[in-house]
């Protein structure tokens, strides 16, 4: 049968291609090029290797065809014959995670990636797609969801992951994993209550997880959160100087502007997790319009495809991924403004990084190829 694009496949192409771009605009406004080859032949060797591997606009580019590469890849196939590799997919990133305990090179307070030459992998990005497609593998036909021991397994198989990644430590990452969690029970037909106390129990467990699991640095996050304007931590002259940078874009922004002028020059990881600071100060309250507008687009392009679909391994499989974007969109945002807590948390697409981008192109790649290929069921009720 052959694959058509619709109108939300279209919608999720085109919108995700327009904030890549965004992105590396943004990158190239706040990017100073690299220096000493100026002399040299564009073609020459150590030119090439200066542009490709110091001067990120261009990395990210490279990464962005990557990725698309990727993304084409990935719909050649048929979603549903990635599920008998799901549980496969999520062994080898577990075992990545643990090997980078032991093996993984501390970086930036943590060991998050996998050297391989020049590029840093992020397993833990990856881990995300593991677990929804794990998480869809198993719970499309489980009847009892709807009880307590019902839900140990899916339990277990995201606390695993969340518990490794935690160990990095990378508390932002880790939390993602409780929104595909608790999206992806619901969807699959878990019962309100049995949710709400595990939600409750989790609440409980905050204090003990302040004192006995978060770092310093995290507590002082978190401190900065409840009460910037008192703390005389560097974290806290971060944030305000992010607020400063957001407020000054005004209307339509100070992209003309020199960037040494600019209050984004204070503000720390602008270029990975203070990329939308940038998009706020260059083009103002019309570029966040726009760059929220995309986003609404495709998540609201995802959750019609899902709410179209009978087959529940892409059903879930959707509302899993589009569980822990939105989640990921949301974080990034409110921490730039105040809003939540400095966590390390990419904003999707347009953040600097290959591992960031190319797992979101990943995503997305499995919503569309659900609307391509979907798989016709003769159930007369949805997961059975």
């Amino acid at each position: 049968m052959k694959a058509r694009f619709s109108s939300e496949t279209l919608a999720i192409i085109v919108s995700m291609v327009l904030l890549m771009i965004i992105g590396i605009l943004a990158l190239w406004s706040v990017s100073p090029r690299p220096d000493g080859h100026d002399n040299e032949p564009i073609l020459s060797k150590s030119y090439i290797y200066s542009q490709v591997f110091s001067y990120q606009p261009v990395k990210q580019g490279l990464f962005a065809v990557i990725g698309l590469l990727l993304f084409i890849l990935i719909n050649r196939w048929t979603y549903y014959s990635f599920k008998s590799y799901s549980y496969a997919f999520y062994a080898i990133l577990i075992l990545s995670l643990i090997a980078l305990e032991f093996v993984g090179r501390m970086s930036q307070g943590s060991r998050r990636w996998a050297f391989i030459g020049p590029f840093a992998l992020q397993p833990s990005e990856f881990m995300k797609i593991a677990t929804v497609m794990v998480l869809s593998a198993y719970l499309m036909h489980k009847a009892n969801i709807k009880s307590f021991f019902g839900l140990i397994i899916p339990y277990a198989l995201v606390v695993l992951p969340m518990g490794l990644i935690l160990l990095q430590p990378d508390l932002g990452t880790a939390l993602v994993f409780l929104p595909i969690l608790f999206s992806m029970v619901f969807v699959a037909g878990a019962r309100v209550k049995l949710l709400i106390i595990t939600i409750l129990v989790c609440v409980a467990l905050i204090p003990v997880g302040y004192f006995w699991v978060l770092k310093d640095y995290q507590k002082v996050r978190l401190q900065v959160f409840l009460n910037p304007s008192k703390s005389p931590t560097a974290d806290a002259y971060h944030l305000m100087q992010s607020r400063i940078a957001v407020g000054s874009g005004g209307l339509t922004g100070q992209i003309f502007k020199d960037d040494a002028q600019t209050p984004t020059v204070f503000v720390p990881a602008r270029h990975t997790d203070f990329i939308f600071t940038v998009i706020a100060e260059k083009w103002g309250f019309l570029g966040v319009s726009v760059v929220l507008l995309l986003y609404f687009i495709i998540f609201a392009s995802s959750l019609f495809i899902a709410a179209t679909t009978r087959e529940p391994f892409g059903r879930l499989l959707i509302v899993g991924i589009t569980a822990y974007l939105v989640t990921q969109v949301i974080v990034n945002i409110s921490m730039t403004v105040g809003m939540a807590p400095i966590t390390g948390i990419t904003l999707p697409l347009m953040s600097y990084g290959g591992s960031s981008l190319w797992s979101t192109l990943i995503a997305l790649a499995l919503i569309v190829n659900v609307r391509l290929k979907q798989i016709p069921t003769f159930s007369s009720r949805d997961f059975e």
